[in-house]
Parts: structure tokens; sequence; C-alpha cells
């Protein structure tokens, strides 16, 4: 948008929202919003277009919603305009426990009923384990999306030096994947990138080291692809090195 000149361009908003809290103990957000789903964000880490009420504490809470998914899949649908789903869910954290359900049910048109958990228990003060599980009821064969994995140590933007390691193994099919995932070196969007692969499986390292205050050093590692489907092309290892700053 230039102010002076006559050059007339769009001007748009990436995230917008309100969000009115009601007590301390309940809370509405209406507009474009993040939302991040189990507990690893495999099956989805973007924006959600809609209204959100929320109910609980952190030991237990619950959100009842309806609106649009800004990126992804949603079942047999394709653009944003028909990725509009009802959402339900509960979570929480207990001493080393955290753990989620969620509830998603697209137009029956588009063969979208999802149902999913996830679980991560802390096993020592340093070790967890941790696990994302959906599948889509609605959809032919009733495929599934999950990951487990064993993550060592803690990070804390805040100290230098935390840092965690972690290692996973993922499977992902057709129709129970929304494929706008939080990993950057993922092999579970060829599912719905792809016409001719209708399964991705493979194993996933991934590592975090804060290097100073509000500065950390990220990197993924997929290795041992394997693809079910139609397709016959043998895929690479994938890795990926970033930067994440916090202002």
């Amino acid at each position: 948008m230039n102010f002076k000149g006559k050059d007339k361009r769009d001007a748009y908003m990436n995230t917008l929202y309100v969000h009115h809290d009601f007590n301390g103990k309940a809370g509405l957000t209406l507009g474009r919003m993040d939302l991040f789903l189990g507990q690893t964000g495999l099956q989805y880490d973007d924006t959600f277009d809609g209204a959100m009420a929320t109910i609980g504490s952190k030991k237990l809470a619950a959100d009842i919603g309806y609106g649009r998914f800004i990126g992804g899949n949603l079942g047999k649908a394709d653009t944003k305009e028909e990725r509009a789903a009802a959402i339900a869910r509960v979570y929480g954290r207990s001493g080393r426990l955290a753990y989620d359900a969620e509830y998603i049910q697209g137009e029956d048109k588009y063969d979208a009923r999802i149902w999913g958990a996830g679980l991560t228990a802390g096993v020592t003060e340093d070790i967890d384990i941790f696990g994302d599980y959906y599948q889509n009821t609605d959809y032919k064969n009733d495929p599934q999306t999950w990951t487990a994995g064993l993550a060592f140590g803690h990070y804390n933007m805040k100290k230098p030096g935390t840092f965690r390691i972690a290692g996973q193994y993922i499977s992902a099919e057709k129709g129970s994947f929304l494929n706008d995932t939080t990993y950057t070196a993922s092999a579970a969007g060829l599912v719905e990138d792809r016409n001719d692969i209708n399964r991705s499986r493979f194993w996933l390292a991934s590592a975090d080291l804060v290097l100073m205050k509000n500065v950390r050093l990220h990197g993924e590692y997929a290795f041992d692809v394997k693809i079910n489907g139609k397709a016959k092309t043998n895929y690479d290892d994938l890795a990926t090195v970033s930067l994440n700053y916090v202002f």
C-alpha cells in the first residue's frame, strides 16, 4: 500500500482475531487464529478462520468451534471454501502428562470425519515419550495417520545451552492427513500432493539448541522413506536447518 503515490495495492492481514475472557475460566475467539492439533503438530499447525469457544484450565480444557482450515486438505476437500468444519477438542496437562483428543467434522460430501488423540509422558525429568493418532472414519478404508517417538531434554528460549533431541516414526495415509504439518523435513505430505501415493512412512530425527537468549537452532532429518501406491519413485533423505528468533 502506497499512502503518498497513486499506486493502489491490496492490503491484507495474515492473522487477525479478537478474544474475550470470561472470568479466566472461559473465552471466545473470533477471526483468523493459530491452530495446533495434537502433541506434535504432525496433523495441523497453521491458521483457522472462524469462531472458537474455550472453557477450563491448564489441567483440562475444552474447545468447540466452527470455521475453515486455511491450509492443507480435509478429506476430499481441497480449496479453502471447501475446508469448512466443526471442531471439538479436550486437552490438558497434569504433572508429567500432556494429553488431547480431537474431533473434526467436515461436510458429508467431502468424506471428512476425523478423530484423534495424543499423549506426551515424562518418563523422567529429561526423557519423554510422545505420540499422535488420527483416523478418518468417513473416508474409504478408514485411513490413519500416526506418529510415536522418544525425546531427550527440554529447551528454554531464555536459557542458552538448553536443548532437545528427538526421534520418531511417522505413517500418513491419504484422507486422514490434513497436510499442513509443523515439520519442514517431512515426507508425509506426499499422500496428498500426489494422486499415485496413498501412504507414506519414514523416520524423523530432530534437534533444538538455544544458542543465546531468544535464538534457537533447529534441525530435522527424515530418512528411510517408504511409499505405497502406484508411484515407482524412490525418495532420498530430507534435511533442513533453521534459525528461529523470538522478539
